[in-house]
């Protein structure tokens, strides 16, 4: 099967002459780093297994137009793959969630990966033979037999035995490196880095150490970008002046602005399908929430979908259809959404977090503010993430109330910084009445969700506030995006939030 598939591999690089350069490229980069040996006496009655691989065009990637991808889900005759035989191991970093809400306390900030750090973990000599690969460098030529010698993506185990290495790494120099340890361990996602610090000095500190433990374990990184282009020239990595604006983790973020930043790809089309409406909500991707409003409407318009019991196929009835081509058209605004990375006062004196929930007979909806105070007449409040869902019944005031407390405690695992106050505020009198109340007077499924609501909040205050002043409104019900642009309201809730007595 791998030769059979290397030969089709081979027709198809013959009709692209560009791909067929960069493809071997590739492979012969693998071979001078050392990262792949031949073997030049296969014996094919001891066992193992060949990967199959193939090129994966990346046209807007800086340093590598072209990954080759190794497939290791391919069935042997035995009815087995390679991948069926391994072990994932378990999750050790934080999700990402975590990530970009932790990212969004520091004033200094960077970005960075970790060059090819799959590739920089070898692997025991005996098991290289379960990493074969077949190879030519043209059509006509002899196969040659490779073995990878390094941890390989496309295996089912590569990504937990590349983030342990990296925790390992970590816990071995952690009295020589102690707070590039910490990062190590806490702001790499698989091998991207979102982190910073509040002072210039522990900035700089921080980057000379991260820099010179990854050495320790053969690895460099790169691609790194600052928030502040003055201090590039006290960076020790290739800081990248191509691009102002980069992709981390998913999200847009211009580094001169520190902003996160929106764009939306749209497809206009009057005989839409459920499956289209599927498709555009999947490019909506925004992991805290930024755009809760927006994204709470495609979640209810969907559901209205499920309800009508409409095929992924079918097209769309043409009332539905119109609204759905107007909403669409709306996402185009999103461009002219920035939104500060950094969410605080640079030193605050004082950080309170306040959290709002509220539903409506379609969603409900939480989301997380970050008040934070230099004295007392200099404060400024800003959107840290929310989270939004479809009613499955009507009666929501208890769910409504557990997902702002289960954000709550998620945002304050995730920021690990000292919060002076949390303050939780909802518009239904009765949920803060049953809040009140001690759990068995209540009945069961109240009394269970009262129950793990004081639990997950004895610590914070639960107040009231008026619907008008409630920025989860716009969660509960959903809107368009161009009234989500410039929405102060959403984005740095009433300007009577100052004054917290007229809530």
């Amino acid at each position: 099967m791998a030769s059979k598939r290397l030969d089709n591999l081979w027709k198809r690089l013959n009709r692209d002459p560009a791909m067929k350069f960069i493809y071997s490229e590739f492979l012969r980069e693998y071979k001078n780093l050392n990262h792949m040996e031949e073997i030049t006496n296969c014996n094919y009655s001891n066992g193992g297994y060949f990967l199959l691989h193939q090129g994966v065009l990346r046209p807007f990637s800086i340093t590598t137009k072209l990954r080759v991808v190794f497939d290791a889900s391919a069935k042997t005759t035995t009815g087995h793959s390679l991948n069926d035989l391994l072990c994932a191991g378990g999750v050790l970093q934080d999700d990402l969630f975590s990530i970009l809400t932790r990212f969004r306390k520091h004033q200094y900030a960077f970005t960075a990966d970790i060059s090819k750090m799959f590739r920089q973990i070898e692997i025991n000599p005996s098991q290289r033979k379960y990493l074969k690969i077949l190879w030519k460098e043209g059509p006509e030529e002899n196969v040659q037999v490779f073995a990878l010698k390094t941890v390989t993506y496309g295996t089912t185990s590569a990504p937990f035995l590349a983030t342990r290495t990296l925790q390992q790494l970590a816990k071995d120099e952690r009295e020589n490196f102690p707070i590039a340890s910490k990062v190590l361990l806490e702001d790499f996602y698989m091998d991207d880095c979102l982190s910073g610090a509040s002072d210039i000095n522990q900035f700089m500190a921080l980057k000379k150490e991260l820099g010179e433990l990854l050495l320790r374990g053969g690895m460099t990184l790169h691609k790194c970008l600052s928030s502040s282009s003055s201090e590039s020239d006290l960076y020790p990595f290739n800081y990248c002046e191509k691009q102002s604006t980069v992709k981390t983790l998913g999200m847009m973020w211009n580094n001169c602005e520190d902003s996160f930043l929106f764009d939306i790809s749209t497809s206009s089309t009057t005989e839409s399908t459920k499956r289209d409406v599927l498709s555009q909500t999947a490019r909506l991707f925004d992991p805290l929430g930024l755009l809760g409003p927006v994204i709470s409407k495609t979640k209810i318009f969907f559901q209205r979908l499920w309800l009508l019991q409409i095929d992924c196929c079918q097209k769309l009835p043409s009332d539905i259809a119109q609204e759905w081509s107007s909403f669409t058209a709306s996402l185009s605004h999103v461009k002219n959404i920035k939104i500060s990375r950094f969410a605080l006062r640079p030193n605050p004196k004082e950080i309170i977090l306040h959290g709002f929930s509220d539903a409506s007979e379609k969603a409900y909806g939480a989301v997380i503010y970050l008040q934070s105070a230099c004295d007392s007449s200099d404060n400024n409040t800003f959107l840290l993430c929310s989270k939004s869902r479809v009613v499955p019944i009507k009666n929501v005031t208890i769910p409504r109330l557990e997902l702002a407390a289960q954000l709550t405690r998620k945002v304050l695992n995730a920021l690990k910084l000292k919060i002076d106050q949390v303050l939780l505020w909802t518009d239904s009198t009765i949920a803060l009445s049953w809040i009140d109340t001690p759990p068995h007077l209540l009945k069961t499924f109240v009394s269970n969700r009262v129950s793990q609501i004081q639990e997950l909040t004895k610590e914070y205050h639960w107040a009231h506030i008026t619907s008008k002043n409630n920025p989860a409104n716009l969660l509960s019900r959903g809107i368009d995006a161009q009234f989500l642009v410039n929405n102060q309201f959403w984005f740095q809730v009433p300007d009577s939030f100052n004054s917290l007595d007229e809530l």
